[in-house]
């Protein structure tokens, strides 16, 4: 209350000020019924406005967590992920010039069961849960042709047996190629490797630097049992090479 007022209260009450002052004080402290309602509706319709809009932003993110779920990563979506966390192509042994990030495939195998298709030997994934590269015993040797992203040259090639084979599946002895000419060949001998029963990387150096556009690795045995099988099949380039360059 002004000193205005104060003067006043006994004779003619407020000064103007200060009676809009008290009087718009009542007015917020005592709202009338009806407003109430009024603001009481605008608070639910942003409520249901807001729920709307959740609803609808929130709706495809679910949908599409879902699918993720229903729909877990490949090996070579795991792979593509990997090296781009890692932001390099190169690993301790060089670049896998057979990695399918890269560019590589299998054109052709000369047999292969449902399911443990040769393109499995360059996925860069050999564990339990996802089964890797099989073909009947009967049909050895097995020939599988694959094709590197791009021109290179290779100094080793690193092997992993697949678990949940029977030991005597495992590939034992197989037979590398390479050729720069044509998927046809002329091919070159690279090298014959045996292979133990063992769930670690088998790493084979070469004895030199080898071109290669296409490799054809030929499975000549195995250890006595019905089928051939094989996890991983990768061929290395040293880092200092064009593949080694290059980034995710």
């Amino acid at each position: 209350m002004c000193e205005e007022c104060a003067v006043k209260l006994d004779v003619d009450g407020l000064c103007e000020p200060c009676a809009s002052e008290l009087a718009e004080l009542d007015r917020i402290q005592n709202v009338p019924a009806r407003e109430r309602i009024r603001r009481f509706g605008l608070s639910v319709r942003s409520a249901f406005l807001f729920v709307a809009i959740l609803i609808a932003v929130a709706t495809p993110i679910a949908l599409s967590m879902r699918s993720l779920v229903d729909s877990p990563l490949t090996p070579e979506e795991f792979a593509r992920f990997r090296y781009a966390a890692a932001g390099t192509f190169e690993t301790p042994d060089g670049v896998n010039a057979l990695s399918t990030v890269l560019g590589a495939s299998v054109y052709w195998a000369s047999a292969q069961e449902p399911g443990h298709e040769a393109k499995r030997l360059i996925d860069e994934y050999a564990g339990d849960g996802y089964g890797g590269f099989r073909a009947p015993a009967t049909s050895l040797p097995v020939d599988v042709f694959a094709e590197t992203g791009q021109p290179t040259k290779i100094d080793k090639v690193i092997v992993r047996q697949q678990p949940g084979e029977a030991l005597a599946d495992y590939a034992r002895v197989i037979d590398v190629y390479a050729a720069t000419a044509s998927s046809d060949g002329p091919w070159q001998f690279i090298g014959r490797f045996e292979l133990t029963q063992t769930l670690e990387p088998q790493k084979f150096e070469l004895d030199q630097l080898r071109d290669a556009r296409w490799l054809l690795v030929r499975f000549v045995a195995n250890h006595g049992g019905d089928h051939v099988t094989l996890g991983e099949f990768s061929a290395f380039v040293p880092s200092r090479g064009p593949l080694g360059q290059m980034k995710p």
